[in-house]
């Protein structure tokens, strides 16, 4: 069965699309001015000097994916180019975005989490380019082998396979995992992978990392499972490893690859992250949240660092009205709702999609 359709313009290139009622999102070639995937027969209109030169390169008042208020790249361009030749997806000291007193004014972010559970992978891809068409900022998977609830040997797939489809199967949202598991893989076989998917998806990955917990993961994968102290220790020994095997691979990483770490133990890994992270995520209430924000800033101190370079995100599972203003006045601005199959329910998500648009209107 084929279904014709007509996406929106790309900043004025109408492009129409014959294609399986399966749809999966299609790769854009510049070079050729084609779409490439089997399953699709493409028409690319006329394309005149001006939509030749915002394709090419950045264009007055585009905002960049990451930081939102600089220059960015066109539409069209962001199908190929990385995705933040702006910024380069770096946060700095003179950053337009900095405020007074020193803090930085993050843009409100939406994520979602599509749990790889109870579902076929057909569905899990339709759930992608549905949330990426809503207009998530970012998407996650995360790094188990079993479901993590419901029937507990259910469906289930890998989480590093899924995210190097996912760079292809996708043109704007950044991806990654909430979290990986740091001890299923050696640290620079981990910081390789990670370039490559960088790579593949034009610039779009974030490295979300962990100690890990899940011991039926570790028992039957033939991991050893240690203890809580072993696995951070692991933890602390791999993040460096991971940031000098960037520097020496050929080629690098598109951009300063963002490395999100996910826990809130006070004493070790949220030391890690002062240390080492772009992005933090926790989990709770908003006092709690606002708590563990507050260690976070007193490790940062600690080393010198200053804590406006962390982006801080927390995971939400109840309506924006509920728990988004005390989140805000903790410092959160990156949103993320997790979904599981197989119905892959995205209702709570589109609300706070929706009061973050009404926050931007």
């Amino acid at each position: 069965m084929s279904v014709l359709r007509t996406l929106p313009t790309v900043d004025g290139l109408a492009v129409t699309l014959e294609q399986d009622a399966l749809l999966h999102r299609p790769w854009y070639d510049l070079r050729s001015q084609s779409l490439f995937e089997d399953s699709f027969r493409v028409d690319v209109g006329e394309i005149d000097e001006s939509l030749e030169r915002m394709i090419a390169g950045p264009r007055q008042g585009r905002r960049c994916l990451l930081c939102r208020t600089h220059t960015g790249p066109s539409r069209a361009a962001r199908l190929t180019g990385p995705l933040h030749t702006c910024c380069d997806g770096r946060r700095t000291a003179d950053d337009p975005r900095r405020v007074e007193g020193g803090l930085m004014a993050y843009p409100i972010r939406i994520g979602v989490q599509i749990q790889p559970q109870h579902a076929d992978y057909a569905q899990i891809r339709a759930t992608l380019a549905a949330t990426e068409e809503a207009g998530v900022d970012i998407a996650f998977n995360w790094d188990h082998f079993f479901p993590l609830y419901g029937e507990l040997d259910g469906k289930h797939f890998e989480c590093w396979t899924m995210l190097g489809a996912w760079a292809e199967a996708t043109s704007r949202v950044e991806i990654g995992a909430l979290v990986t598991c740091n001890s299923y893989r050696n640290p620079d076989l981990l910081a390789d992978m990670a370039r490559t998917v960088d790579h593949i998806s034009g610039g779009r990955l974030v490295l979300g990392i962990g100690a890990g917990w899940a011991q039926r993961d570790y028992d039957a994968y033939g991991y050893p499972f240690g203890t809580a102290g072993s696995r951070l220790a692991d933890l602390a020994d791999a993040l460096p490893r991971i940031k000098k095997r960037w520097a020496q691979l050929n080629p690098p990483p598109t951009r300063e690859l963002p490395i999100l770490i996910g826990g809130g133990g006070e004493k070790k890994t949220l030391r890690y992250t002062a240390e080492h992270a772009t992005i933090w995520h926790g989990i709770g209430a908003p006092a709690t949240i606002a708590h563990k924000v507050q260690v976070l800033d007193a490790h940062c101190a600690d080393i010198g660092r200053d804590p406006a370079e962390i982006e801080r995100s927390a995971k939400v599972d109840v309506p924006p009205e509920e728990v988004a203003d005390e989140l805000l006045t903790a410092g959160i601005t990156l949103f993320t709702v997790s979904t599981s199959g197989p119905d892959y329910d995205l209702g709570l998500l589109k609300s706070w999609l929706a009061w973050r648009d009404s926050r931007e209107a």
